[in-house]
């Protein structure tokens, strides 16, 4: 066998640009073929981070009379289906806007947010670092908004700081 190695080896320094261009080929191929796999893996094969995931659906607002076929809920349309179905065994809604993050210390900044309901994170088995998550009292309107912030925003902006909870922003 090491003969036949050997034996290889020297045609392939005959052969420099074939050798050159199997390589490249050989790379490109296994590249191409790691890439595709990594990503079926993580869209198709790997379980979603949330607890019970294979219990989790979304539901969207179908309207093919305007050419929509996946439109989230509005909150009125959200409560309808809430109180008026028994086939799950919690609904949560979520609602994704741009805010205005301004406090006493610190330049205003835009930030993407999710208004959601109180049941959405626990349903999530999400726990938060410090604080608290939401109360289902605070679902209802006239209540002090209350905001959860997310890692990256809390260390960018307030340097991880676990004092800021409790705070007015």
């Amino acid at each position: 066998m090491l003969t036949d190695l050997r034996q290889a080896l020297r045609g392939f320094g005959r052969t420099p640009g074939v050798t050159a261009a199997a390589v490249l080929s050989l790379a490109l191929g296994i590249g191409a073929n790691t890439a595709i796999f990594s990503v079926a893996w993580a869209i198709l094969a790997k379980p979603l981070p949330y607890k019970n995931a294979e219990r989790l659906a979304i539901l969207w607002n179908r309207s093919p009379g305007l050419d929509i076929l996946e439109d989230w809920f509005s909150t009125a349309q959200y409560f309808d289906i809430a109180t008026r179905t028994t086939s799950f065994e919690t609904l949560a809604i979520a609602l994704g806007a741009n805010y205005n993050l301004t406090d006493a210390d610190r330049e205003p900044e835009r930030v993407g947010g999710i208004r959601v309901s109180s049941n959405l994170l626990p349903m999530l088995g999400a726990a938060p670092l410090h604080g608290r998550l939401f109360r289902p009292d605070e679902d209802r309107p006239g209540q002090a908004p209350v905001a959860i912030l997310g890692a990256s925003l809390w260390n960018r902006r307030y340097g991880g700081d676990p004092k800021i909870v409790g705070t007015m922003v």
